[in-house]
């Protein structure tokens, strides 16, 4: 009997098969420096559009505004923003449309400041740009605020002359669910001291997800703190899963749809269910491609 089970569970292992529910993020690149232009004009002056997350198949869209153009003579010219750059916030609004950057844009008057946040390459930095005419340069630089690691931690890390920052982060993200709060600051890694943002960014990309580090951290109370942390990975779900003849299970990896039959045997088919989005189709004994028992719900599509 324990050998008849074993076979079993061997044929189902088998015939199982996961996916991720999204792609892991890869590591941002690198910024470069950030430029500031001589002079500027009255409006922001940029062109740009929702961040989408790039798959047709899954279509998403990231936190902020995409720059595709930045108009010549203009206050976003003159504090160095460009194409590719990201604006996440204005004036301390999340804005994550043109409209919205617009609506935030005409709210200040003439000869105000508007800060923005801007995402360039891995680092998120601080741009102050004023919104008047004036002659000659009078844009501060921009101040870098964090460096993005999306892949590990989910986090946003600061370089302090007493170790690395956390300066944000998603609500689940692994330092977060650790214990550590917003302004800890990691001392170690694995026992590797960190000096700054890039160097622990570096070092957790060096890890597998889903791998355990031990984090030697400063709390914002001044307490030292030593915990281990989990690093980030993408949950998989079950796409495949079945027996030949007696039951099969089929699903796409987001849950937009899904299927499972039982005692398939090609002119005959004893039950079959599908779902597709809010749709969904049963069907009871399958004779030699007509149905004896049907019925569906939704908006009858998978009836055709």
């Amino acid at each position: 009997m324990p050998m008849r089970s074993t076979l079993i569970a061997l044929l189902v292992l088998a015939g199982c098969r996961t996916a991720p529910v999204a792609s892991l993020p890869g590591p941002l690149p690198l910024s470069g420096s950030w430029q500031v232009a001589e002079d500027h004009t009255v409006f922001l002056g940029v062109h740009g559009e929702e961040n989408s997350g790039g798959s047709l198949e899954a279509m998403s869209f990231d936190p902020g505004v995409r720059v595709l153009r930045v108009v010549e003579n203009s206050p976003a010219a003159a504090a160095g923003l460009s194409y590719g750059d990201v604006i996440l916030e204005a004036g301390g609004q999340q804005v994550d449309d043109p409209d919205a950057l617009e609506v935030v844009v005409q709210g200040h008057g003439l000869e105000s400041e508007l800060p923005l946040s801007v995402l360039r390459g891995d680092t998120v930095f601080a741009v102050p740009v004023t919104l008047a005419t004036v002659g000659g340069n009078s844009q501060q630089p921009a101040q870098p605020l964090y460096v993005l690691d999306p892949a590990r931690s989910r986090a946003g890390w600061t370089t302090t002359p007493i170790g690395v920052a956390l300066a944000s982060s998603a609500d689940d993200g692994p330092f977060v669910v650790a214990g550590l709060t917003l302004g800890s600051l990691v001392l170690a890694v694995d026992g590797e001291e960190m000096l700054s943002a890039r160097a622990l960014v570096r070092a957790l990309g060096e890890r597998a997800p889903g791998d355990e580090v031990t984090v030697q951290a400063r709390l914002p109370d001044g307490s030292l703190f030593m915990t281990d942390v989990t690093l980030y990975e993408v949950p998989t779900v079950i796409t495949e899963f079945g027996l030949p003849v007696l039951f099969d299970y089929e699903a796409a990896a987001d849950g937009s749809r899904s299927s499972a039959s039982f005692l398939d045997l090609w002119l005959l088919q004893l039950y079959q269910y599908r779902r597709d989005g809010g749709e969904q189709r049963w069907v009871i004994l399958e004779l030699f491609g007509f149905d004896l028992f049907e019925f569906a719900t939704g908006m009858g599509e998978l009836a055709e």
